[in-house]
């Protein structure tokens, strides 16, 4: 895992217009399995699903990771249920790669999940 001092790893995702919390991101999500590969996460408030923030942030923090912070690889999962957010990581090119046994079940119980992960060109 490649950590660089002094730089950001998580950030708030907020309305241009407003300056309104919506939601968060980041390269310091929770792995699902222990592992040391740096995870991508965000979350949203329910009432901003739908409107292409999720994939604004996703971008974002990808670029960051690879460019900023000099990492080789980005790994995601999602709750098995959550289509949505599976479409959102394959639309920036993490790539599915099997599924991992999650230490905490998600909330809605699953206790594998799909993993995603993309690497540096």
């Amino acid at each position: 895992m490649c950590r660089q001092p002094g730089l950001p790893r998580r950030f708030a995702i907020a309305l241009k217009e407003t300056g309104r919390l919506t939601g968060g991101a980041g390269l310091d999500g929770s792995t699902g399995d222990d592992s040391e590969e740096p995870a991508l996460g965000y979350c949203l408030g329910q009432p901003h699903w739908r409107n292409g923030y999720a994939r604004e942030a996703v971008a974002a923090i990808i670029d960051y990771g690879l460019r900023n912070l000099g990492m080789e690889t980005i790994r995601a999962y999602t709750d098995p249920s959550n289509l949505a957010s599976q479409k959102v990581l394959l639309h920036y090119d993490l790539h599915k790669i099997g599924e991992i046994e999650l230490i905490k079940p998600t909330r809605n119980g699953a206790r594998r999940a799909p993993l995603f992960r993309i690497s540096a060109p």
